[in-house]
C-alpha cells in the first residue's frame, strides 16, 4: 500500500478547525461540566451536578453524541494504525529542495 504524503498533508490543512462530531442540540451544561470532565478522567460528585440544568431527553442526547465521538476515535484509531504500519518507500522521482 502507498501512502501519499503530500496529499494527506494537504487535506489535513484543507480540514476546517471543528468538533469531530456536531455539537447541535447537545445540551451545554451536560456537555461541559458532565462529558468533557468525564473524558479528561476527573471526578465528578453528584452534589455538584445542577439538575435543573439538563432533562431526561438531553441525557439520551448526550449519549448518542458520545457513542458519535466513539465511534469516530476508533475510526481514528484504525487510519493510525494504518500509516503506522505503512512501509515507506523511495521517490520514483529525484527531488530537489
Amino acid at each position: 500500500m502507498r501512502l501519499d504524503l503530500k496529499l494527506l498533508s494537504i487535506r489535513f490543512s484543507q480540514k476546517k478547525e471543528e468538533p469531530p462530531v456536531p455539537q447541535d442540540g447537545i445540551n451545554t451544561y451536560l456537555l461541559e461540566n458532565i462529558l468533557m470532565p468525564a473524558l479528561d478522567s476527573k471526578d465528578i460528585y453528584l452534589k455538584d451536578v445542577d439538575f435543573t440544568a439538563f432533562d431526561v431527553d438531553d441525557i439520551d442526547k448526550l449519549e448518542d453524541y458520545y457513542n458519535q465521538l466513539y465511534n469516530t476515535g476508533r475510526r481514528l484509531d484504525q487510519f493510525i494504525q494504518t500509516v503506522a504500519q505503512t512501509l515507506p518507500s523511495a521517490s520514483s522521482i529525484r527531488s530537489f529542495c
